[in-house]
C-alpha cells in the first residue's frame, strides 16, 4: 500500500535537504532533523518478507541501495570531472573515495554517506529483528546509541569506511519508525498542536538562552545524547503529522519529489558544486537552481530507459 503523506513527508525531506546543504542561515537547525526524518521514514517501510533469508535480503538491499550508490557514483564523479577542468589524474583518487565510501576528495560524493549507513543499518535491523524481541532491539539500540557519544570525540576526526560509525546513531531513529508503525500512520490533531507547541518553544528557548543545541549527524556534532534522539524524532513526527494534514490534496509535485528523493539526494551535489565552481554564493538562488536542476533530472530519468541504467528498475 501506497501512503500520499509518505510521499509527501519524502519531499519535504528532500527540499529540507538541499536546503540545508545551501548553507542558508537556518541551517543549523534543518540539520537539527532533515536526515534523521529519513532514517525513520525508511523504518517505517522497512519489512521482512516471509521467510527471507539474510542472503536474500543482503542481495535485495544492494539492488535497492548499492546499485544506484555505484551508478550515480560514477555519473557524478565524469561529470563533475567534465566541468570541473580538473586533470584526469584526479579520477583514480575521486573513484577511490566512492569505492570505499569516505567521500573527502570530492564534494560532489559528499550525500551518499547517508546511503551507505541506511545500507548498514538495514542489514542490523534484519538481524536484530530475527534474533531478538522487540524490547531487545530496542534496549540493544539504545546501548549501541550512547555508546556512539562516548567515542564521538575519538572518531570526530576520523574518516570511516562506508560511514560505518554512524551506524549506530542511525539504528536508533530506524528502530523508532520501524516500532510505531501504527502510530505514525495515525492521524491526530491533538498530538499535531502538542508538537508544535513543544518544538515552537524549544527553538524560542534556543534562540534566547545562553545554551545552543548543535546536531549534525554526518559531522558527529552532538552536544546533547538525550536531546539528540528527542529533538529530530519531535521534529519528523511533527512533519509526519502535518503530512497527514495534507493527505486529502493532490499535491503531485509534492508527491513526485517524494518518489524521486533518492535520485534527488544522489544528484544535488552536482548542481550545487557547479554553481559553486560559477561564483554563485547566494544562498537562496543555490537552493533554486539545484533542487529544480535535480528534480527534472530525477523525473527524466523516472521517464527513460536511463532509469533501468542508473536504478535498476
Amino acid at each position: 500500500m501506497r501512503y500520499r503523506w509518505l510521499d509527501y513527508a519524502r519531499g519535504l525531506g528532500i527540499m529540507f535537504i538541499v536546503l540545508g546543504h545551501t548553507a542558508p542561515p537556518m541551517k543549523d537547525y534543518i540539520f537539527w532533523f532533515h536526515v534523521p526524518l529519513f532514517f525513520i521514514l525508511s523504518g517505517f517501510t522497512f519489512r521482512l518478507r516471509d521467510n527471507e533469508s539474510f542472503i536474500t535480503f543482503f542481495k535485495r538491499k544492494c539492488r535497492s541501495l548499492i546499485y544506484p550508490y555505484f551508478s550515480f557514483g560514477i555519473l557524478a564523479i565524469l561529470l563533475y570531472w567534465l566541468v570541473s577542468g580538473e586533470s584526469i589524474t584526479a579520477l583514480p583518487t575521486w573513484f577511490f573515495s566512492l569505492l570505499f565510501g569516505t567521500n573527502i576528495d570530492i564534494a560532489v560524493l559528499a550525500a551518499f554517506w547517508f546511503i551507505t549507513t541506511l545500507f548498514f543499518t538495514q542489514l542490523l535491523l534484519f538481524l536484530l529483528i530475527k534474533w531478538l524481541p522487540k524490547k531487545g532491539v530496542i534496549i540493544l539500540s539504545l546501548i549501541a546509541y550512547a555508546s556512539f557519544y562516548e567515542i564521538n570525540d575519538i572518531l570526530a576526526d576520523t574518516n570511516i569506511l562506508w560511514a560505518l560509525n554512524l551506524v549506530p546513531i542511525a539504528t536508533i531513529y530506524v528502530v523508532f519508525g520501524y516500532y510505531s508503525k501504527d502510530f505514525l500512520k495515525k492521524k491526530d490533531a491533538s498530538l499535531a498542536t502538542w508538537l508544535s507547541l513543544f518544538v515552537l518553544a524549544f527553538l524560542l528557548f534556543d534562540l534566547l538562552a545562553p545554551y545552543h543545541f548543535q546536531f549534525d549527524m554526518r559531522a558527529l556534532t552532538a552536544n546533547s545524547i538525550v536531546l539528540s534522539l528527542v529533538i529530530p524524532i519531535a521534529i519528523s513526527v511533527l512533519i509526519i503529522k502535518l503530512c497527514h494534514f495534507l493527505e486529502p490534496f493532490e499535491l503531485t509535485l509534492l508527491a513526485h519529489m517524494g518518489q524521486n528523493s533518492l535520485v534527488i539526494m544522489l544528484t544535488h551535489y552536482f548542481f550545487i558544486e557547479w554553481l559553486r565552481l560559477h561564483d554563485i554564493s547566494s544562498w537562496w538562488l543555490n537552493f533554486l537552481i539545484a533542487f529544480t536542476a535535480s528534480y527534472l533530472l530525477s523525473e527524466l530519468i523516472a521517464s527513460t530507459p536511463i532509469k533501468k541504467i542508473l536504478l535498476r528498475l
